[in-house]
């Protein structure tokens, strides 16, 4: 029994004494102090680690997002101004440009509406990234029916990677027909990816489509007389403006040529085809001859229709200069045409040159002499095979002007023989020497015979109209022996007399 009890209180003892020490251990602030310190290390150490590496990883991801952000690229499908094709006209290229850094591959798909345009032809440049490796199904591929073309290309080792901006391939595309014409279409990409030599995408790639628009076919031309020519500061030669096109309101174009060669004395509309009810200022067929233009636009009014079709739509005198060197071809050209709808969709037609002939001037000169008259008047000189032809004055004097060259003058006059000279004419002055017709060919047959004698001799002693009656040899208005004796003195001479 005491045993029991002695067990029991040395038991009670041992708890009393753990319920007191937890107590002073826990109400002791620098007991609790101690036991905190002993537990947070590890676990600090364990937090700041997860700190640490969460925090690296942080830095990676921004790291790496900012570098692909700085890696990214544009790709642009680029198509030339004015940025249109015309149906059964022309050809348009376009071009593929690539923006990026560190680049050695690409791939990537062209796409176009197959119901509005037809690739013809495709290739690579190798001006910025060469093409040296390209898959066979992606080397500039057309399928006209799905309305794309593939193109993939690498370098390789050891040519190293590019960075810059650079043409990387070019298509070239027609334009089918539809209806509602003018049009505009967009050319796409798709399937896009630019590589480096390790194998990493550039990302992220801007993509910069194309648009193109298809416009029925139109030209504006310079319609040039034959035979084209014009002399050095003499005549002058006009030219007409012809607009061929469809569904056209209003125009807008500037004649251009060389001032050094043409100057422009007179231009002008035409509203037989579209009829220009306004005119803006300055473009209403004005002149600049200094600059070389001729500035022309015009629109119709309402209720005035669309025109299509062909027809003339102004006109421009040219004169020509003395440039030092002759002879030349000046070009009469024209720049910066628009075309609009009714509805003010812009078109740009196909432009025809014309070219004009500046010839050197030669001036032929020279003096008739008229048997039996005091008046030489009525003369007729002409050079062959220009076909210039000029009348004599009461003093016998004639002008031909022509072109430098080889020329038959001859010098015809009614009641006359006529007279005949071969000239070599240089340019400026070409003087002839006089030369004196023989009267008496009554008839005109380039012989004085028995045929003029008669004609003379039946209608002797009568007063006569002299400019119309040709048996008045010399014109004073009375068929007497005067007539007689010239053509007596030439009986038997024929055309043509001698020239000195």
């Amino acid at each position: 029994m005491d045993n029991r009890q002695t067990l029991r209180k040395d038991i009670q003892s041992q708890m009393g004494s753990r319920v007191r020490g937890k107590e002073e251990w826990a109400g002791n602030p620098c007991l609790t102090g101690i036991g905190f310190q002993a537990i947070r290390p590890a676990v600090l150490c364990s937090l700041l680690l997860a700190l640490v590496v969460a925090a690296a990883l942080l830095m990676m991801t921004w790291s790496g997002m900012r570098v692909r952000a700085q890696a990214g690229a544009d790709i642009e499908l680029r198509v030339p101004p004015p940025g249109e094709v015309m149906v059964d006209g022309n050809i348009v290229t376009t071009t593929v440009i690539i923006t990026a850094s560190e680049l050695y591959g690409y791939q990537f798909i062209v796409t176009f509406d197959p119901g509005l345009l037809e690739a013809v032809s495709t290739g690579f440049y190798s001006g910025f990234l060469r093409a040296e490796y390209s898959p066979p199904a992606w080397s500039g591929v057309i399928d006209n029916v799905a309305g794309t073309v593939r193109f993939a290309a690498t370098q390789v080792r050891p040519t190293p990677p590019v960075s810059g901006s650079g043409a990387v391939a070019w298509i070239a595309f027609r334009a089918k027909w539809v209806s509602g014409l003018p049009l505009p279409t967009m050319i796409h990409f798709s399937e896009v990816r630019l590589a480096t030599v390790d194998g990493m995408t550039l990302e992220p790639v801007t993509v910069h489509p194309g648009f193109v628009t298809i416009v029925p076919f139109s030209a504006l031309e310079v319609r040039v007389p034959a035979p084209g020519q014009i002399l050095e500061d003499n005549g002058a030669i006009t030219t007409t403006l012809v607009l061929t096109c469809e569904n056209v309101y209003g125009y807008q174009f500037m004649v251009t040529f060389d001032p050094t060669l043409l100057q422009v004395d007179g231009a002008g509309f035409n509203d037989s085809f579209i009829k220009p009810d306004y005119t803006p200022p300055l473009w209403s067929a004005t002149i600049d001859n200094g600059a070389g233009t001729v500035r022309f636009a015009a629109s119709q009014m309402r209720p005035a229709l669309p025109v299509t079709g062909t027809g003339v739509i102004g006109w421009v005198r040219f004169i020509g200069q003395s440039p030092p060197t002759l002879p030349a071809t000046a070009t009469v050209g024209i720049r910066e045409p628009r075309l609009a709808t009714r509805d003010g969709v812009p078109m740009t037609p196909i432009v025809i040159s014309g070219t004009i002939g500046i010839l050197p001037k030669a001036v032929i000169t020279g003096q008739v002499e008229l048997q039996g008259r005091t008046n030489w008047s009525g003369a007729v000189a002409m050079a062959v095979p220009a076909m210039v032809t000029c009348t004599t004055d009461a003093t016998g004097w004639y002008t031909l002007t022509v072109a430098a060259g080889t020329y038959t003058v001859t010098i015809e006059m009614a009641r006359y023989l006529d007279a005949e000279r071969v000239v070599t004419a240089t340019r400026g002055a070409n003087p002839l020497p006089r030369v004196k017709l023989l009267g008496g060919d009554a008839n005109d047959d380039d012989e004085v015979d028995i045929l003029d004698a008669s004609i003379i001799g039946g209608k002797y002693g009568l007063i006569v109209d002299p400019l119309t009656e040709r048996a008045d040899i010399n014109a004073d208005g009375v068929v007497d022996i005067s007539d007689c004796a010239i053509t007596g003195g030439n009986y038997t001479r024929v055309s043509p007399v001698p020239w000195p």
